[in-house]
Order: structure tokens, then C-alpha cells, then sequence
């Protein structure tokens, strides 16, 4: 398997293991370890990508930067940032408890689907933006 292969794969796996923690969100600390672990990830692997791509010449000397692809990826992966944030917040409101935690729970629910849908389209057009021919050697 390619290098791509591999991390596109890796990137799946990783949200088949989201979905098995929203589904035993009963388990706290399961719950919150793999969360924690997938978010880290996801903040990791641009840091991967910028170190293993030659950026520069896919976006500017081939244009790439002006496609509606690349904008889409990017704006998917900054609303999933941004639900992260609340997510934590939320998550924080839970577990300090006392009357607001009710209220924490139900949007920590909502923005946990939306993290999950929103998830699922990172990886579908990061999977669509590789191209192998931007490798570094």
C-alpha cells in the first residue's frame, strides 16, 4: 500500500473508533480518552501533511489553490476546529455538574453529530485532494 493509502486509512480507522466512543459515552473515561486521542490527531496530521507535501508547488506554481476543493477541505476542517472548541466547552460544563450540566449535556450531544457528519467530509475530500505526485522524497 502507498503512503496515501495509509493515511487515508489511518483516518477512517480513526473515526470508526469515534463512532464507537459516542456510542459508549456511558463510559467516561473511555469516552473522553479516545476524544481527546482523535482530536489530537486531527490536529497533528496538517502538521504531517506540511512535512511530507510539496505544498508549494501543488497550490501556487499548479494553481490549486484558486479550485473550489481545496477551499471546501479547508473550510470543513476549520468548522471542525471550531465544534471541537465547543465540544470541550461543553464537555467541561458537564463535568463541573450543578444545574447548567443538564443543559451542557443536550448540546454536547448536538455538536457531537455535527462533529461526526462534519468529520466524515474532512476525511472524504482529503482522500479526493491526494495526489501522490506531490510526495517529498
Amino acid at each position: 500500500m502507498t503512503e496515501g493509502t495509509w493515511t487515508i486509512l489511518i483516518a477512517v480507522l480513526t473515526y470508526v473508533i469515534m463512532l464507537v466512543a459516542y456510542f459508549s459515552h456511558r463510559s467516561r473515561r473511555f469516552h473522553m480518552s479516545v476524544m481527546i486521542g482523535v482530536m489530537a490527531f486531527d490536529l497533528l496530521i496538517p502538521i504531517y501533511l506540511f512535512t511530507n507535501r510539496d505544498w508549494y508547488s501543488r497550490l501556487i506554481d499548479h494553481g490549486d489553490i484558486l479550485t473550489f476543493g481545496v477551499w471546501m477541505h479547508f473550510m470543513v476542517v476549520l468548522v471542525l476546529y471550531i465544534l471541537y472548541i465547543f465540544q470541550i466547552f461543553a464537555a467541561r460544563k458537564i463535568l463541573a455538574g450543578g444545574e447548567m450540566s443538564d443543559a451542557a449535556r443536550i448540546e454536547h450531544k448536538a455538536q457531537a453529530k455535527g462533529i461526526l457528519l462534519v468529520r466524515a467530509f474532512v476525511i472524504m475530500t482529503g482522500a479526493m485532494l491526494y495526489d501522490s505526485q506531490y510526495l517529498l522524497d
